[in-house]
């Protein structure tokens, strides 16, 4: 693998992390250009992984241009740390909703509400 280049946004990831669709759908939104480095794929990106976070494989997480690094962030700060940093078209509540929607947990948790407010509903 090459090494990264400073002027790369990099997305560490990798597969079910019910975090990182969420993180790959805001960078879509907001139309930026960046390197997923799969952990599980790519030893080496484990390893700067690692060193990024001291010792753990905690994903997702953002290396910005310039070395700016977000460890676990959610929708709203890489949406922050997005437009602090002039990156991307701000993709607007919808885009950030939309994107923060896809973490495939929520919809379980949505039916797990619904299914205890009939349940409230029924027994009241």
């Amino acid at each position: 693998m090459t090494e990264p280049q400073p002027d790369q946004l990099l997305l560490y990831g990798r597969p079910g992390c019910p975090m990182v669709p969420p993180v790959r759908a805001l960078l879509d939104e907001a139309g930026v250009e960046y390197t997923y480095l799969d952990v599980r794929k790519d030893s080496e990106a484990d390893v700067r992984l690692r060193q990024l976070t001291g010792g753990f494989e905690s994903v997702p997480t953002v290396v910005l241009p310039g070395g700016r690094v977000l460890v676990e962030p959610g929708v709203m700060a890489l949406r922050r740390a997005l437009g602090e940093m002039g990156l991307g078209d701000n993709p607007g509540a919808a885009g950030t909703l939309k994107a923060g929607l896809s973490n495939p947990v929520y919809p379980i948790l949505l039916l797990i509400a619904l299914v205890l407010a009939i349940a409230v509903a029924v027994s009241g």
